[in-house]
C-alpha cells in the first residue's frame, strides 16, 4: 500500500545521474606499479582508492597519518580558470 507520503522513482533516471567512474584495469597497473616503486625505496608507505560522483582517486601516503602527496584521479581534476566567478 503507498501512502500519501510515497515517492515512485524510475531506476533509470537515477543510475544515470549518480554514475560512478572507475580506473581501468590498464591504468590501475601503472598506478600501482609507481605505488610499489615509491614503496620500495620507502618514499611511501599506503594508499587509498575513493570513489566520488564523476571521479575516482587514488591517493598514496608517505606516512598513513599525514595527507596525501600525491594524488591522481579519474577525470583529472579541473582547475579553475581566472575568468571564472566563485558564485
Amino acid at each position: 500500500m503507498l501512502g500519501n507520503n510515497a515517492t515512485v522513482l524510475p531506476l533509470r533516471d537515477y543510475r544515470r545521474a549518480r554514475r560512478t567512474l572507475y580506473f581501468t584495469r590498464s591504468e590501475l597497473n601503472q598506478l600501482l606499479g609507481l605505488y610499489s616503486r615509491n614503496v620500495a625505496r620507502g618514499i611511501w608507505r599506503d594508499y587509498a582508492i575513493d570513489h566520488r560522483d564523476g571521479q575516482a582517486l587514488f591517493s598514496v601516503f608517505a606516512i598513513p597519518t599525514n595527507a596525501p602527496p600525491t594524488r591522481s584521479s579519474n577525470p583529472p581534476l579541473r582547475r579553475p580558470t581566472r575568468s571564472s566567478s566563485p558564485c
